[in-house]
């Protein structure tokens, strides 16, 4: 086993709501870290020593490739829905090939429940094209590990797609009716399980996958809950299928399949991950923790 001085752990991907709690928690363990990004003076730890930053995009991963060697483990988040096997492989067969031993992949959790959809089959074959390196590379080898984490919806969305409707018009707008349960999960526990796996043992968590549901809420209880937090009533407007996917394709930049998919996200979730206070070491963050540490972004 490589102790945590002798760690260095790679983060494509590292500047997000996610990947900075990873990185965050990672450097409070005393391990070093090498971020890939395409604006290293854009991060919040760009002052910090025990970070390296490698300049570099998913276009042309040569810097990437050449900075590899060394590194035993790879954390691995990408910041698009386009190209995902092709750029998620491609990453994952420099780095075993340079003898990374594991890899944390953030993925999502519609490939149980959602296959067909546009995000779902993205992320599936983003998750195969890893295996697909780790096996044709080193077959044999159970010393190798590639963890997926699969978190459903981002309680972060609130910001992401819902900023403006919140800060300007107190409101949440759906789809779903209000009063059914669907599930959510703090990019926090996020960033904080993959920093956990990464400075544990490899064998610990093999080729683990974690789904990822922190707490069930309907519409209505976001809505409480955002009022209790930001001081002012906030409500929930159901409207129609079209107005919900006007809003996501803006706010994704114009990816038709995905603000399709995810404008017809109306069915209700029965079940959550009981078993992440095991990995985390604690209860999952509530949405109404997540808000209270984000209501600035939600200021007029």
């Amino acid at each position: 086993m490589v102790s945590q001085q002798e760690e260095r752990i790679y983060f494509v991907g590292g500047t997000g709501f996610v990947g900075k709690k990873a990185v965050e928690d990672t450097l409070d363990a005393g391990i070093k870290v090498t971020i890939y990004t395409r604006h290293p003076e854009k991060s919040n730890f760009s002052e910090h020593p025990n970070v390296t930053f490698v300049q570099g995009d998913y276009d042309n991963i040569t810097a990437f490739e050449k900075s590899i060697a060394g590194h035993t483990r790879l954390f691995l988040l990408t910041a698009t829905y386009d190209r995902v096997a092709q750029i998620k492989g491609a990453f994952a067969r420099l780095a075993y090939a340079a003898g990374v031993k594991q890899i944390i992949d953030i993925s999502t959790i519609t490939i149980d429940l959602s296959l067909f959809t546009y995000i779902a089959q993205s992320h599936f074959a983003g998750e195969e094209a890893i295996r697909d390196a780790k096996n044709s590379f080193f077959p044999d080898d159970q010393q190798l590990s590639f963890v997926s984490l699969r978190p459903w919806r981002f309680m972060s969305n609130n910001s992401l797609f819902y900023n403006d409707s919140i800060t300007h018009r107190n409101i949440i707008t759906g789809t779903a009716d209000p009063d059914i349960p669907q599930g959510y999960i703090s990019p926090n526990d996020i960033g904080s399980l993959a920093a956990i796996i990464l400075r544990e043992p490899i064998e610990k968590h093999g080729d683990a996958i974690y789904p990822m549901t922190g707490q069930l809420l309907t519409a209505s209880q976001r809505a409480e809950i955002a009022s209790k937090v930001l001081d002012r009533p906030i409500k929930y407007k159901q409207w129609s299928v079209k107005e919900q996917y006007d809003v996501l394709s803006k706010a994704l930049g114009g990816i038709h399949k995905a603000a399709y998919d995810l404008a017809q996200d109306i069915r209700p979730d029965f079940n959550h991950s009981p078993g992440l206070s095991i990995v985390l070491g604690r209860e999952p963050e509530t949405l109404e923790e997540w808000f209270t540490k984000n209501k600035d972004l939600f200021r007029a």
